[in-house]
């Protein structure tokens, strides 16, 4: 027989009050009936347990695949808007064909000429210093 102290601490401390209410067993047959459900429980748990990890490895197996799968299409994207842009620049060249250059372009490479020629003229220099001190 439970003592009054350990029935309150039973009360006390149930996890769930709304569907679990703690019941004195009395006799071997009431303790009997009490383990067999409890193994009961534990295989249901058990199954469902085993059902989870399935149902895991086959959500990690997915998510192995959709992870290939996404390199794979970044590889794909990657090559298509680099087709993309080569198309782009072939279509903007074949329209600006035979076109004269406008003011800015014009400015551009007369920038680029004169830059070329500094670096001729420091080249020019650089070779002659060279040749000085091969001397």
């Amino acid at each position: 027989q439970l003592s009054e102290q350990e029935w309150k601490k039973a009360v006390a401390n149930n996890p769930d009050p709304q569907n679990y209410t703690p019941v004195a067993l009395v006799g071997a047959v009431a303790l009997q009936a009490r383990v067999s459900w409890q193994q009961e429980r534990a295989q249901d748990l058990e199954k469902h347990t085993t059902t989870l990890k399935a149902a895991n490895q086959t959500l990690k197996s997915r998510c192995e695949s959709i992870k290939e799968q996404t390199v794979y299409l970044n590889q794909v994207h990657a090559t298509l808007k680099k087709r993309l842009l080569d198309v782009m620049r072939k279509v903007e060249l074949a329209r600006c064909m035979n076109q004269p250059l406008q003011r800015d372009e014009q400015l551009a490479i007369a920038k680029l000429v004169n830059l070329q020629k500094q670096m001729e003229a420091a080249k020019a220099v650089l070779i002659a210093l060279h040749d000085r001190s091969q001397n």
